[in-house]
């Protein structure tokens, strides 16, 4: 272990006295090096995480699925909902409507 490290260590040293384009060289190359790693373990990840979701299955078989189907549906869905609110809205009025309401005006004290 200590003979690979004394290597590295060589290396690194043989490296910081080479002349720049040398040392632009290893740049990249230790770069790409560090990206593909960085790349695999993201990778390795994404693919453990996504793979332990599987697809819905469709609710109703035999249901059509497309963009129009879905778009026909959320009109739908979105009709009914505005036509529930608007009944309740109706239906709050006329509550409110047919209450009793009693208003008593009384005349401003007069100040003598």
């Amino acid at each position: 272990m200590e003979k690979i490290i004394a290597n590295v260590k060589n290396f690194i040293i043989k490296i910081r006295s080479s002349d720049e384009r040398t040392r632009k060289k290893w740049l990249y190359i230790f770069t790409a090096g560090a990206m593909v790693i960085v790349l695999a373990i993201w990778l390795l990840y994404a693919r453990f995480s996504f793979g332990l979701f599987t697809a819905p299955e469709p609710a109703i078989t035999g249901q059509q699925t497309g963009f129009f189907a879905v778009f026909k549906t959320g009109l739908k869905s979105t009709y009914e909902t505005i036509q529930r609110r608007t009944a309740n809205t109706f239906n709050f009025l006329k509550n409110k409507a047919q209450e009793e309401t009693i208003i008593e005006l009384t005349p401003p004290a007069e100040n003598n």
